[in-house]
């Protein structure tokens, strides 16, 4: 995952963690609801689901995370 990229995450049963068109920045961050910004640049989108997951659990029992590149950003090739 890297700038650019436009992410998406589901969150059951808490439909208000939920979001689409996660912008990851340019410094390489995203910000998801209920827990604000993650440092995404690099990571697989496994690793952010575990992730936000941890951050949710605090206010969610056991949640389950969806995530997913729905946009990725364009690579220039020379």
């Amino acid at each position: 995952i890297g700038s650019g990229d436009v992410l998406t995450v589901q969150v059951i049963p808490q439909a208000e963690y939920s979001a689409t068109d996660i912008l990851v920045r340019s410094d390489g961050m995203a910000t998801f609801p209920g827990i604000g910004e993650v440092n995404v640049a690099g990571k697989t989108v496994s690793m952010i689901m575990e992730e936000v997951r941890a951050g949710l659990s605090e206010y969610i029992v056991d949640p389950q995370i969806s995530v997913n590149v729905i946009s990725p950003r364009s690579v220039t090739i020379y």
